[in-house]
């Protein structure tokens, strides 16, 4: 659930957006972008807290993938991605990258800030 339906303010596709955020994160890590010990407490994780970063869980991601996801799960829905068709462009290319070998994955010791 996007935060914006979580407080029962109205929704468009951007708030699929954030949950195709949270199905890639899951896929990504093995774990739920906001957890919580009932469903108010994930709730209040999905409005207030920041998902641990993916490269903290898993070692060898992407940059480009990351920034994807991190996008998708975005509170202000300005700044997610406005369109699906943003996504699947942004993924073709990270799959484009993938299949010439230009995108590595960064091991985060070696990642700037």
């Amino acid at each position: 659930m996007s935060p914006e339906q979580a407080e029962g303010k109205k929704v468009d596709a951007r708030s699929d957006i954030f949950s195709l955020g949270s199905v890639l994160y899951e896929m990504v890590t093995g774990q739920k972008a906001f957890q919580g010990t009932s469903k108010m407490s994930t709730l209040s994780a999905i409005l207030h807290q920041e998902p641990k970063p993916v490269s903290a869980i898993t070692q060898t991601i992407p940059t480009d993938l990351e920034k994807l996801i991190n996008r998708c799960l975005r509170k202000d829905t300005e700044r997610r991605f406005q369109h699906m068709d943003d996504i699947k462009i942004a993924l073709l290319e990270l799959k484009e990258d993938s299949d010439s070998g230009k995108l590595a994955a960064i091991a985060p010791a070696q990642r700037s800030g």
